[in-house]
């Protein structure tokens, strides 16, 4: 994506998503609930999902979403009108 777009195209997709999948980490490992609460809530509540479990298919989302974004990125364009 950088070599198509540039660095700061590459950089304002890629960053925030990257922090956020740190953070999905982060709140898997301390038990935080704060980001996993929804997650959890959509697997069926705190009886059926653990924070952990959470965690791991949150940054599966994510993972998923950068990639799609990556594979969307070459995809043919067209081209410019003059």
């Amino acid at each position: 994506m950088r070599e198509r777009f540039g660095i700061a195209r590459a950089n304002i997709t890629g960053m925030p998503l990257g922090l956020l999948a740190t953070a999905l980490v982060l709140s898997g490992l301390f038990g935080w609930p704060m980001l996993l609460g929804p997650i959890v809530d959509a697997l069926g509540g705190a009886g059926s999902a653990s924070l952990v479990r959470a965690a791991i298919l949150g940054v599966g989302g994510v993972m998923v979403v950068k990639w799609t974004i990556a594979w969307l990125s070459y995809l043919p364009r067209a081209a410019a009108a003059a």
